[in-house]
C-alpha cells in the first residue's frame, strides 16, 4: 500500500478511523496514523463507501520521499501509539505517542 522504505524502521504503531460521514456521500474519509520509534506519520484521504476498505487509492495521493511527518531523535527501537475515546466504541479524541 505505502512504503516507509527511505526510512527502514519497524511500524511500531498502526490506527485507522472513519471520519463522521455524511448519509448523502459516495465516499468515507478516514484518516490513518502510522509510527516508528523515530516518526509520526499522518494519511487523510476517502475511500469509495459499500467495498471493503481499500486504501490503495488513499496512499496513491501520498508520493514517496513528500510525505509529512514529526520526527524525534532517539535511542529506542520501540514507540507506542495509544488513542482515547470519550465513550468505548466511539470515535478517539486525543492521542498519545510514546518515543524516546
Amino acid at each position: 500500500m505505502y512504503d516507509l522504505a527511505e526510512h527502514s524502521e519497524a511500524v511500531t504503531g498502526l490506527h485507522m478511523e472513519p471520519f463522521p460521514q455524511q448519509p448523502s456521500s459516495s465516499e468515507i474519509k478516514y484518516y490513518i496514523l502510522a509510527t516508528t520509534p523515530k516518526r509520526i506519520y499522518q494519511f487523510i484521504g476517502s475511500v469509495a463507501k459499500g467495498e471493503t476498505p481499500q486504501f490503495v487509492q488513499l496512499f496513491a495521493m501520498y508520493n514517496p520521499g513528500t510525505v509529512q511527518f514529526l520526527e524525534i531523535p532517539g535511542t529506542l527501537r520501540e514507540s507506542q501509539l495509544q488513542l482515547w475515546p470519550a465513550k468505548p466504541n466511539t470515535t478517539p479524541l486525543s492521542f498519545a505517542w510514546l518515543t524516546g
